[in-house]
């Protein structure tokens, strides 16, 4: 079992593994959250919101373009930014 150190230092590791490959291409990274997010959101809108005969509609085609664009702006000025700090917070720690 994992202390909670060794849990952190675990988990810290993974992500930097993971973000070093994400960051190289900021665009790229934006697109596929917001693609993955705007997708399950608009078949959940389609779902709950809608008779599930008309998953397929101008509403949830509405709802996907509006929420990948949001969720695209979001990701690409904010998230992105803040994945970034703290993987430059956590090399610079990690080489200290």
């Amino acid at each position: 079992m994992f202390n909670s150190k060794e849990y952190y230092q675990k988990k810290t590791a993974q992500f930097i593994e993971n973000w070093s490959r994400k960051r190289r291409n900021k665009v790229r990274f934006t697109l596929i959250e917001s693609f993955y997010y705007s997708f399950f959101f608009s078949l959940i809108f389609a779902f709950f919101l809608q008779e599930t005969k008309n998953i397929i509609s101008t509403a949830t085609l509405f709802v996907f373009i509006t929420s990948f664009i949001m969720y695209f702006l979001v990701s690409y000025f904010l998230l992105f930014s803040i994945y970034e700090n703290r993987y430059q917070r956590l090399t610079k720690e990690n080489k200290h």
